[in-house]
């Protein structure tokens, strides 16, 4: 169970300068070495391409748990809920937009399962191959046959898995995006601030560890875009990653050992293959208002304190308050203000 943080209103960083600098002054740690050959690979023409031989054969991203995928689909019921609680007028046959379908898309294939009618999935690069899509219909019909999948996504519709079945029963399969149009599901590669969607299309607007990596003028633009897309019932709702993630990779690090780099230093170390934006909770609030946005719900999951304190903060983040700074994963759900409050 994680500690719930003192109270207080004051920053991390008064008093954190007598701390010692956890930062190694010779050598690089082995998160050091994964961002710079990443910082390298982004240089690269087809750099997306690169990254995916790096992630299948040097870190292992590319092949999927069984707890990984429970995982993806705890989120994808955790979205259904979302709706189904939140919006004002949920339908059965609802329409979905998901940011960032990533190598392995359980989210819309969740969706689909579920009784969504329509899903379009944005990436801006093509990560989604053959192999990383019969991982994921593979895990769907292992569940379905053991029983558990009804008990983790309990709005299935069980008829739906048998285009599942078949796409793993043919020896030659056709190219991701065609089998996934067969699921009423549309794989777009490409700038989701244009979407060129229909005004008012999108019942579901979501996203899981996606808005961490994205610039916050970005952010506003994407959330104006989906607020134009959006009917008047939608709902957004986003699970965002806030810790530092190479410390998934390096466990000499803590989810706060970003925090501690000047914007100009972490700049040497953030690359174009995984960037990481460094926005606090409050940051995302933010954006959600300015979107135009009115949250619903939060529901945040905290780091250790004592982790925290093991830092120097660098000056940026020293005037977030430390229940702020202390959240690591946030659900941000939120619907569209009506026009005359924006």
């Amino acid at each position: 169970m994680t500690p719930s943080p003192e109270p207080s209103s004051h920053s991390v960083g008064a008093g954190a300068g007598d701390l010692p600098d956890p930062r190694p002054r010779f050598g690089l740690r082995k998160w050091m070495v994964k961002a710079l050959i990443q910082r390298g690979m982004a240089a690269l023409p087809w750099s997306h391409r690169w990254n995916e031989l790096f992630q299948r054969y040097v870190t292992g991203g590319l092949e999927l748990s069984p707890s990984g995928f429970r995982i993806k689909l705890g989120q994808c019921a955790k979205h259904l809920d979302h709706y189904h609680s939140l919006s004002l007028r949920p339908k059965e046959a609802f329409s979905a937009l998901e940011l960032g379908t990533g190598w392995f898309p359980v989210l819309p294939v969740g969706l689909y399962l579920a009784g969504a009618s329509q899903v379009v999935t944005y990436d801006i690069n093509p990560l989604l191959s053959t192999y990383t899509l019969r991982q994921v219909a593979r895990y769907f019909c292992e569940l379905q046959d053991s029983g558990e999948l009804v008990q983790r996504l309990p709005r299935l519709q069980p008829e739906r898995l048998s285009l599942l079945r078949g796409y793993l029963d043919r020896e030659v399969s056709e190219t991701p995006a065609a089998f996934l149009k067969t699921l009423n599901i549309e794989l777009r590669v490409g700038d989701a601030r244009q979407t060129g969607l229909p005004a008012g299309c999108i019942d579901l607007v979501c996203s899981c560890t996606v808005l961490e990596h994205i610039l916050y003028p970005d952010l506003i633009a994407l959330f104006n875009e989906f607020r134009r897309v959006s009917s008047a019932d939608s709902l957004m709702s986003h699970f965002i990653g806030l810790e530092d993630q190479y410390a998934t990779f390096d466990p000499s690090i803590s989810p706060f050992n970003f925090l501690q780099y000047t914007d100009k230093e972490f700049r040497r170390w953030n690359n174009g293959i995984i960037p990481l934006n460094r926005l606090r909770i409050a940051d995302h609030r933010r954006a959600f208002r300015e979107g135009g946005y009115e949250i619903l719900k939060e529901q945040n999951t905290l780091g250790e304190l004592r982790e925290l304190r093991r830092i120097r903060l660098a000056p940026e983040f020293q005037h977030h308050p430390v229940e702020d700074l202390l959240v690591t994963y946030s659900w941000l759900v939120g619907r569209p203000k009506p026009t005359s409050s924006r």
